[in-house]
């Protein structure tokens, strides 16, 4: 079977409040919901994600020739190493979890010396806390039906573009000309067979066996932030035009195979972060964005401060963007943490989406329980009339005003 996983460009572009992409299924007591998070690595020894974690999914499904849950410890530890073992490991690590309270962005943007080193461990450490950090808001988000306990299920498999080119001191015209190539040929491919891209292939499977009624994707993009990543890499006569070719065609793959996933399968609800680039959504054609989907609820921030105000760091989108959620100083758990510093403080929409994906999940248990079935239109109709409000302030920012009320 043909793949193209060997391009050492990112297929999913994924700038996060601090990261990238894993799935993760989830289940509960007398019925158990699934519920699927597309994210980065898990740290499955957490405590909690291990008496939380669908162990029948985690052995029954096979990546790579190997189980999924020995998969998702490999790339867990791959990540750890890559990121503790990093030069600027120390400084990121306190950017990451010290000063980013209110946007990894701003962080960032403040620090004087953010040289390309420092960028890149930045973007390792994100890879390694974030799926941890969102499962744990899934397990512990601050829904109504408190009583119920979904369980997990990893699968990792998206890294940030700047990872991807790591090893990769210089971009050269020719590296550059050769990976628009593979680009331009990969989505050629995808049209002709779909199912035989990576990771479409696994979520398929993933989906199929687990089957899960709702996915979170903490997932967002970010062009103009890689371009000028990759312009501080590249030789001098790599033009800014190609630069903007490469991350183009490397986030319309992407999207691409995001958007199948969703509409092929329309049984599953699927909850998607807006991204904190601080963009109207409306305004960026496909597939730069996300296009819209009867299964799919995309999910913006909303301030600290104010439910009913927009977060100055996330996208935006009356057409685009269904609703905001809390996604500043969210608290969940921390990857390897201890007992005297087990969670962290992180903000972004990837913390909003999952507070979400949880309602959508006690939606499905609470009527499963009472021995009723839902379609994927129900429950998103219980989900906007039940735990949703409308604010006239914020009806040129998401649709109908539209903010998470609970």
């Amino acid at each position: 079977m043909n793949k193209i996983f060997h391009i050492t460009i990112i297929f999913f572009v994924i700038i996060i409040s601090a990261l990238t992409l894993n799935v993760t299924i989830l289940q509960t007591a007398s019925y158990a919901t699934t519920v699927g998070i597309i994210d980065t690595v898990f740290d499955l020894d957490n405590p909690l994600l291990a008496k939380s974690l669908d162990q029948s999914s985690l052995t029954s499904i096979s990546i790579k020739e190997t189980s999924l849950k020995e998969y998702n410890r490999q790339k867990f530890t791959q990540t750890q190493k890559e990121f503790t073992t990093h030069p600027c490991y120390q400084k990121a690590n306190e950017l990451l979890l010290t000063k980013a309270q209110l946007g990894l962005k701003d962080a960032l943007k403040n620090h004087s010396k953010l040289t390309q080193e420092l960028e890149m461990a930045v973007a390792l450490g994100s890879n390694y806390y974030h799926g941890t950090h969102v499962a744990g808001i899934i397990l512990n988000s601050n829904s109504s039906n408190k009583q119920f306990k979904h369980k997990i299920v990893p699968f990792p498999f998206i890294s940030s573009s700047k990872i991807n080119i790591r090893k990769n001191k210089k971009l050269t015209k020719k590296m550059i000309s050769s990976l628009i190539l593979q680009l331009k040929n990969a989505l050629e491919l995808f049209e002709l067979n779909p199912e035989s891209i990576s990771p479409i292939e696994e979520i398929n499977q993933l989906i199929s066996t687990s089957k899960p009624k709702v996915v979170n994707l903490s997932i967002g993009f970010n062009v103009e932030k890689i371009v000028k990543f990759y312009r501080k890499i590249s030789a001098p006569d790599i033009t800014t035009k190609m630069l903007y070719e490469l991350v183009q065609l490397s986030t319309a793959f992407g999207r691409k195979k995001f958007d199948f996933i969703v509409k092929n399968n329309p049984h599953v609800l699927f909850v998607s972060s807006a991204g904190n680039n601080s963009e109207n959504l409306d305004k960026i054609k496909y597939p730069q964005t996300l296009t819209s989907a009867p299964n799919l609820i995309i999910v913006g921030s909303s301030s600290y401060q104010d439910k009913q105000k927009l977060s100055k760091i996330s996208n935006y989108g009356k057409k685009t963007v269904d609703l905001i959620a809390p996604g500043e100083k969210i608290t969940s758990l921390l990857a390897k943490g201890d007992k005297s510093n087990n969670v962290v403080t992180f903000s972004g929409t990837s913390m909003s989406a999952p507070l979400v994906t949880r309602i959508i999940a006690d939606i499905f248990q609470e009527y499963e329980d009472q021995e009723k079935k839902l379609s994927v239109e129900e429950v998103k109709k219980i989900f906007f009339s039940k735990y949703t409000n409308k604010c006239k302030n914020l009806s040129n920012k998401v649709k109908d005003g539209c903010y998470l009320d609970l």
